[in-house]
């Protein structure tokens, strides 16, 4: 078995700081898109939230960087090669979910990320695809019925429905 090395102070702050930027390409990204008025109420209101927090997050682990004392015999060790291709999957998605919303909306766009996500957590197809089917329409309807915040229903839809 081989003996995988302790990450060092440096190294989580070099992740962090890696993930950080990825979380400000992410931000860039989410303020393209409409934020709606009122504000936040458009395609891009809760990627831009996502994408604040994110960077803010980001910053306060890089700059603070994490204690050694934490670390237990489980975590503290850098990604294998699986690991590493995961991060990648889990970045392309966030991103594929701010590029996706206007085109196929709200509904849908969540659906595959969730889906997507759930699969990468080794959930099994018809698990995934229940769980990101109830908490798409829940979430839709939390925000559009019980916020009341418009959210981007489509290019795709929009076209097809002659809106």
């Amino acid at each position: 078995m081989e003996r995988l090395s302790r990450i060092t102070q440096g190294q989580v702050r070099l992740a962090s700081a890696m993930m950080t930027l990825l979380g400000v390409f992410y931000t860039w990204w989410a303020f393209q898109l409409d934020a709606g008025d009122p504000p936040g109420s458009g395609e891009g209101g809760t990627p831009m939230v996502v994408g604040v927090l994110w960077v803010a997050v980001g910053i306060l682990v890089t700059l603070r960087g994490a204690a050694p004392q934490e670390h237990s015999d489980e975590v503290g060790t850098w990604p294998d090669r699986r690991g590493w291709f995961r991060l990648v999957i889990v970045g392309s998605l966030c991103l594929g979910f701010v590029a996706f919303m206007g085109v196929l909306g709200t509904i849908l766009t969540s659906f595959i990320f969730m889906t997507l996500m759930a699969r990468l957590c080794d959930a099994s197809w018809p698990k995934s695809l229940i769980a990101s089917a109830a908490m798409s329409v829940f979430l839709w309807l939390l925000f559009v019925k019980f916020l009341q915040l418009s959210l981007p229903v489509g290019k795709i839809f929009s076209l097809w429905l002659g809106a």
